[in-house]
């Protein structure tokens, strides 16, 4: 709206995860900006030679699914038609303050209903040349979850990195439900 009769040319390198990275980047501008539909918004790109790699999870080893940018512009006007992304009330520096390891490494993935975070440890694993902590304890999340009313934890991973009766002693549910990291929860 500002420069209408300008062009805005974006450029990335050919590596694969660039170029699905930057189809994403300038969908996603359609889906949020301009109120497109994701299938609308990839229409341009999906003739693109070579095709675009799928996302996947950030394990080692093969990927047991695959997430393309299409599925991703889907989900992102799915949660925009839900109210659960919207740039007039996203707070970048909010985000990008709690999405660090040493602040709780935590985003809503359904604003006020279901958050992610990074599993805490007990020991806290810090990094061996700065000191800088990479994980945090049980207890350092109780004062991040209290004001954003987080009631229950459930663990996902297998390895048990904490006890998770130090969230059931001081009030959170915690529940165990395991499974392969980067595969599909169990039935």
């Amino acid at each position: 709206e500002e420069f209408p009769d300008r062009k805005v040319v974006y450029w990335c390198s050919h590596t694969a995860p660039q170029r699905a990275n930057a189809v994403y980047l300038m969908g996603a501008y359609q889906v949020l900006v301009l109120g497109r539909s994701g299938e609308d918004a990839f229409a341009p790109f999906a003739g693109l030679y070579p095709p675009l790699l799928p996302f996947r999870d950030a394990q080692c080893g093969p990927s047991s699914f695959n997430l393309t940018v299409l599925d991703c512009l889907k989900g992102l006007r799915r949660a925009k038609l839900l109210g659960w992304a919207d740039l007039e009330t996203f707070d970048v520096d909010e985000y990008e303050f709690y999405e660090r390891p040493e602040h709780g490494d935590f985003n809503w993935l359904v604003p006020g209903r279901f958050m992610a975070f990074s599993s805490p440890h007990d020991p806290p694993i810090r990094d061996p040349q700065t000191g800088a902590p990479l994980t945090m304890t049980p207890q350092e999340y109780f004062p991040l979850f209290r004001p954003r009313n987080v009631t229950t934890v459930v663990r996902l991973n297998g390895k048990a990195t904490y006890d998770g009766r130090k969230f059931s002693d001081f009030g959170f549910a915690h529940h165990h439900l395991y499974f392969d990291d980067g595969s599909n929860p169990p039935d």
